[in-house]
């Protein structure tokens, strides 16, 4: 008997995700929706997210030895939020001790299920970016990000889209762009390496 052929299906709109998240009343469940959909983070590293880990200047948040980028909308969001304490996502216990995850999870799940979101939850808002993600970028660029394992990342692909990862998503990358050197030297500013390289 041959192997089921799974159907693709749709992932959810990111309008849709984006109109839940902006509509949200309450700044520590929508921090935690924003962490997941537009970071891919778990509930693990949201819970322990610390504001040291927030780069505002350059959008971008420090996550173990991944850079994440962050969307300006986020960054204005966590730019007004208030940064009493150490962790991005406050606890009830006080300012210094992180939100555990199931407390992240179950807090995000109570807006979900009444969001008209099929089925969501954390884990699968997080599945849901990884996805849009490979769409756009290669593997290794979404594994970086993401810090996940390449043949899990191929595997959430077939498992929901119904086959293989597109090429684009299997190419090398052999090096990096002329936009992201040029951003990257222009980060750098004037100094002798930067015109060495340029």
């Amino acid at each position: 008997m041959a192997a089921e052929q799974l159907e693709p299906r749709e992932l959810y709109d990111p309008e849709q995700v984006r109109r839940v998240v902006e509509n949200l009343e309450d700044p520590e469940t929508k921090a935690i929706l924003y962490l997941a959909w537009e970071t891919a983070l778990t509930a693990t590293e949201i819970s322990s997210l610390r504001w040291q880990d927030v780069d505002l200047e350059k959008e971008k948040l420090h996550v173990d030895w991944r850079e994440i980028p962050m969307s300006k909308e986020m960054t204005e969001f966590l730019r007004e939020k208030s940064r009493k304490g150490t962790y991005v996502i406050k606890s009830r216990k006080g300012d210094m001790t992180p939100m555990d995850r199931v407390s992240v999870s179950r807090k995000a799940r109570t807006v979900l299920d009444a969001s008209g979101l099929t089925g969501a939850t954390l884990k699968r808002l997080r599945e849901e970016r990884i996805l849009h993600m490979m769409r756009t970028n290669t593997v290794e660029q979404v594994s970086r990000v993401t810090g996940c394992d390449k043949g899990w990342l191929r595997t959430l692909y077939k498992k929901y889209m119904g086959g293989e990862a597109p090429t684009h998503a299997e190419r090398r990358m052999v090096g990096v762009s002329d936009q992201t050197l040029l951003q990257a030297l222009a980060e750098e500013g004037d100094c002798v390496e930067t015109r060495a390289i340029f």
